[in-house]
């Protein structure tokens, strides 16, 4: 894919989010538009209940420790509302785990906010959590974010924000 066309599925994806009254994109889209730019990502499949989980744990990463990870537009920190279960080992944990991720985000976020996890392979690869986000202020107009990621992102505070354009000085 050409740089041309992976900005313009970028944009599209942007401006999907924009029309439809969002202003952040929802873990899919975030996943499509990392994969757009030419970054890898892991494999999700969506589910929406446990038994649809244990079966897709054994037939599509079968052998393979899995992650499931509360999907909904109205939790964007999983870990918050105990929405991430990792390192599971067979259908009987995943089911588990998939019962366990709605109940928690049932009572803390509201049942009406469940709709669906992801299933993805544990990669045990070493690395960073990262977060990278973007807004716009009234005042100075686009503004970036970049910075550690993960379960301690506000308590870290190690992050930078800049206004682009960026040369590759200041990024």
């Amino acid at each position: 894919m050409g740089q041309d066309d992976a900005e313009s599925r970028a944009a599209r994806l942007i401006e999907r989010a924009r029309t439809a009254g969002r202003d952040a994109l929802l873990a899919t889209e975030g996943f499509e538009l990392v994969e757009a730019l030419g970054l890898r990502v892991p494999v999700q499949v969506f589910v929406r209940d446990r038994n649809e989980a244990g079966e897709l744990d054994l037939s599509v990463f079968p052998g393979e420790q899995v992650v499931l990870k509360a999907a909904s537009p109205a939790v964007a920190h999983k870990t918050d509302v105990g929405g991430v279960e990792l390192n599971l080992p067979d259908e009987a944990a995943v089911r588990r785990a998939f019962r366990q991720i709605r109940e928690h985000v049932a009572a803390k976020a509201g049942a009406e906010h469940f709709h669906r996890v992801t299933v993805q392979p544990f990669d045990r690869h070493e690395g960073y959590e990262l977060i990278l986000g973007s807004s716009i202020d009234p005042q100075f107009g686009p503004v970036l974010l970049f910075g550690a990621g993960g379960q301690l992102v506000e308590v870290f505070e190690d992050h930078a924000l800049a206004l682009p354009p960026l040369n590759t000085t200041l990024a």
